[in-house]
């Protein structure tokens, strides 16, 4: 059944109540895509190469469309010894770009069951490649044993071939108003939604970006498919160095520069006016 990773110095039935969730339906897949981007720059290399896919799985009864499952997919570092620390420790927040390590609670907010599947490098495996499974929650039985995260039976074993992969599987709304979007949401809705909260960052690696897909499944069966590249994304415009110097407050109370000065690199970029 697997082991589940209790915590420690922390009691996560209140500590998850101090963390809200937020109002955003989207805001979980938000979060496991920042994760791919993330995972993707962690690899120093050429990201164009590279992959992420979001997957929207809808059963069709012929009475009523009902959501099924939502995949967040990607081929970047993936979750080895060092990320699957920090996943554990809440508030951790060591891997920089701003991160503050509570995305897991926002996915455990949304989600009845969150799972992770990554493939990742790993020298001591015979393969070179080694899979981790965990699944995260706070259902009862979770809590029941202090933990949101769970060790799968099938954790840390060697895999064959040599392709990085992590694939987060959202299972089960947790509140019916994010059922209710998730149901009428379409592919063309999330490319929208996507470019607009990541428009600054897309700008900011539009020649190095990943390859983005959107793919749309009614019974398993893919209905749709899109795609995000740098044709989607503004076009750089202009660039401006200002140099802003340092302020003190001197013994007459007065704010004066000093010496010290820092280049603030200013970027444009051209978007649609109904933007």
């Amino acid at each position: 059944m697997g082991e589940y990773l209790k915590a420690k110095g922390i009691y996560y039935p209140d500590t998850l109540k101090k963390i809200k969730k937020k109002d955003d339906s989207l805001q979980a897949i938000y979060e496991a895509f920042t994760n791919s981007l993330e995972a993707i720059q962690l690899l120093n290399k050429d990201n164009t190469n590279e992959e992420i896919g979001i997957n929207i799985f809808i059963e069709d009864n012929k009475v009523v469309d009902s959501f099924s499952r939502v995949e967040v997919v990607d081929t970047g570092i993936g979750f080895n010894d060092q990320e699957f620390k920090r996943l554990q420790n809440l508030n951790d927040s060591r891997k920089g770009f701003l991160n503050k390590g509570s995305g897991r609670v926002q996915f455990i907010h949304t989600f009845d069951i969150t799972e992770i599947l990554s493939i990742y490098k790993d020298e001591s495996s015979s393969s070179g490649y080694k899979q981790r499974h965990v699944t995260l929650s706070k259902s009862d039985i979770f809590l029941h044993n202090n933990a949101i995260i769970r060790k799968e039976d099938n954790d840390g074993i060697d895999i064959q071939g040599n392709k990085r992969e992590t694939k987060i599987i959202f299972k089960n709304f947790l509140e019916k108003k994010d059922d209710d979007f998730f149901r009428k949401l379409t592919a063309t809705n999330l490319k929208e939604y996507l470019i607009r909260h990541y428009l600054v960052k897309f700008c900011e690696i539009r020649d190095n970006m990943p390859r983005i897909f959107i793919r749309y499944f009614v019974n398993e069966s893919v209905q749709g498919e899109l795609t995000i590249s740098s044709s989607d994304i503004p076009k750089f415009d202009k660039e401006q160095n200002v140099d802003i110097s340092y302020s003190t407050i001197d013994n007459n109370g007065d704010i004066v520069e000093t010496p010290k000065s820092e280049i603030l690199i200013l970027k444009a970029f051209k978007i649609s006016m109904n933007e």
